[in-house]
Parts: structure tokens; sequence; C-alpha cells
């Protein structure tokens, strides 16, 4: 995530194929009151349920 901050101007954050945040890592950190932008990941994506997808067989 170092290199994400450092490179990026604009993130966004998907999980479980869906946007649930997009904007600076600074309006991430703000959004989750958070002070690194790992955190701010694993708090906005903490929440969010992948899909069922029923048994896998081979």
């Amino acid at each position: 995530m170092q290199e994400v901050a450092a490179l990026c101007d604009v993130v966004v954050v998907m999980s479980a194929g869906r946007v649930v945040a997009c904007g600076t890592t600074d309006e991430l950190r703000a959004r989750t009151g958070e002070g690194s932008l790992e955190d701010a990941f694993v708090a906005l994506t903490s929440h969010v349920r992948e899909p069922d997808l029923g048994e896998v067989t081979a």
C-alpha cells in the first residue's frame, strides 16, 4: 500500500467485484478515520461479503 500512496493520485477500492470507495489516499483515510492507507483498505473491505458460489467440484 505504500507504493499506491506514493504513486497514485486517485485510488479505487474494490471488494467482491464492486467499487466500495474512490478518492485520494487522504480522503480514504479521513473517510475511515484510519491513519494508514492499509488500515483504511481493511476498514472499507471488511464488511463486504464475498458472493456465495456454492460447492465447487472437480
